[in-house]
């Protein structure tokens, strides 16, 4: 009795362990291609006519910046809201000129952007061009992404960097999980 119990355990426990490493490489890739997401979601907004309108028609888009213009609505250089919501959640959008000077912060989180993004460093841009880039700040987990727009001539003319805080909703959407 005693040999059999240990042996059924031993099935048991190895039928659960596979079950569960199966379950975490599942996991594992749906995160992936929910980071991978938010590079997609970038490019889109960046092919928007009315981001390139925006970016390329607005007079005194190249002067300097006198002061950073906060949205707590999107703005209209983001696409609506429920094109959002359909492809990636994020917290918020940093427009930067051609120079990396912020210009527009987006806001849709209640909390505030941390101070240091106000200013991300140049590392961190560099970090995040083309690609998703996971990292803390302020010892909050945080996902960047960001991608630069050029004109005709190769000239950066403006880079965007979406923020997103890894926090319980992040993963839950990330699992493709309800709550």
């Amino acid at each position: 009795d005693y040999s059999i119990t240990k042996k059924i355990r031993g099935i048991s426990d190895a039928q659960l362990k596979n079950m569960l490493s199966q379950q975490l490489q599942e996991d594992r890739i749906r995160f992936d291609n929910y980071l991978g997401a938010h590079s997609e979601m970038l490019r889109l907004i960046l092919s928007q006519k009315r981001f390139h309108d925006y970016v390329f028609d607005k007079k005194g888009y190249e002067e300097p910046v006198t002061r950073v213009k906060i949205h707590y609505e999107i703005p209209h250089w983001l696409p609506d809201a429920p094109v959002m919501r359909r492809i990636v959640h994020f917290h918020y959008a940093i427009l930067m000129d051609g120079k990396d000077k912020v210009r527009e912060i987006y806001q849709g989180w209640p909390e505030p952007l941390p101070r240091s993004l106000h200013e991300p460093p140049n590392r961190l841009i560099q970090l995040s061009l083309n690609q998703s880039f996971l990292t803390y700040i302020d010892s909050v987990p945080f996902l960047l992404t960001s991608e630069s727009v050029k004109d005709r001539m190769g000239k950066t003319m403006a880079t965007l960097m979406l923020i997103a805080r890894l926090n319980d909703d992040f993963l839950i959407s990330s699992l493709r999980l309800t709550r």
